[in-house]
């Protein structure tokens, strides 16, 4: 009888697996040694309250963040607890796309990568909530990825659907590997199937039905809704894999172009609907006519709307993520010429 053979791996160990090189231990997404450091000093010295309650959507990001760079009690108590509530907009992730987990599953990820069992804050996943995430999410994700799922799946590269399910592929493929055994067939669908989709879109060279259309992504879609989420849904990916040594800010012009084509859509002075910076509109966009109402705000936007127009937290992560990867070329120059306009 054949001997099985186990290798021991140390804490600080890492893996390559597509290009990305995923460390055994945590934290994997967003965060380095040097990231880690910056984050606690501006928290210190700008004497950032942090976030402790979850009353507009895009504050879990901030929850998150208050519990694993300032250790507050309460933001983790709070945020791990919305992490385990969270469940589809349908049975078990069906049907035509789902709006809950395109729009939460990331900051899922990061409570499931940052205050993994162990994390050393005061209070993580424990290990049990660590594999109900992985088991939800296993077939949740599965059932998104499937191929007769085809709304905002591989073949439609335009949907902000697609952009955020190729997030939760890859954010949860890396926040749960090793732990997971069905990680890898997540972040394999969403670094090779949808990626692949996605640059071929967008490359001049692309084949196919849907090749070569669309240069700078699809924010296109409207300044005010849609093109927000399909640029945001992105940067946190992106700006971790940066980190995990395959960098796919470069394996595209799309990115770079996408940040031009944020300027471009901007509006110079404040709209009479709305009073604010907007941006023009070219399609499907239903906040126009709302006035200054906006669905999906933050505590983060600096103008009274909490972060509506084009200080929307989805517009300005974006620009701060590309400002940050290009900051040696004019590109990123730009985008933060933009961010502090």
């Amino acid at each position: 009888m054949a001997s099985a053979s186990v290798t021991i791996l140390p804490v600080n160990s890492t893996n390559t697996i597509y290009g990305l090189s995923i460390p055994t231990n945590h934290p994997r997404l967003f965060w380095n040694a040097g990231r880690l450091a910056t984050a606690q000093a501006w928290a210190k010295s700008t004497s950032y309250p942090g976030v402790i309650t979850d009353f507009r959507p895009l504050d879990f990001y901030d929850l998150a963040f208050t519990c694993f760079i300032m250790n507050n009690a309460t933001a983790c108590s709070t945020v791990i607890a919305d992490a385990i509530a969270i469940t589809p907009s349908s049975s078990s992730g069906t049907g035509v796309g789902d709006d809950i987990m395109r729009r939460n599953g990331e900051w899922v990820m990061i409570v499931r990568d940052w205050l993994a069992p162990g994390c050393g804050k005061v209070q993580c996943l424990t290990a049990l909530q660590a594999s109900t995430i992985d088991s939800n999410w296993n077939a949740w994700q599965t059932n998104q990825d499937a191929a007769i799922q085809t709304w905002g799946n591989v073949g439609m590269p335009t949907s902000n659907y697609f952009a955020g399910q190729f997030r939760n592929d890859f954010d949860f493929g890396i926040a749960s590997y090793f732990d997971n055994p069905n990680a890898d067939a997540n972040l394999r669908y969403g670094i090779q199937n949808r990626w692949n989709d996605l640059v071929n879109f967008v490359s001049p060279t692309g084949t196919g039905k849907n090749g070569a259309k669309g240069y700078a992504l699809h924010n296109q879609e409207g300044g005010g809704e849609y093109g927000r989420y399909s640029v945001n849904y992105y940067a946190f990916p992106l700006a971790s894999s940066a980190v995990l040594g395959r960098n796919l800010w470069n394996e595209t012009t799309a990115f770079k172009s996408g940040v031009l084509q944020t300027i471009y859509n901007t509006m110079l002075t404040p709209t009479a609907s709305r009073s604010m910076t907007d941006m023009f509109t070219w399609a499907d966009d239903e906040q126009w006519e709302a006035g200054a109402a906006c669905g999906y705000i933050s505590q983060n936007g600096p103008d009274g709307h909490g972060g509506c127009g084009a200080s929307s937290q989805t517009y300005g992560d974006f620009m701060q993520a590309a400002a940050t990867e290009y900051s040696s070329i004019n590109i990123g120059k730009y985008a933060r010429q933009w961010i502090r306009r």
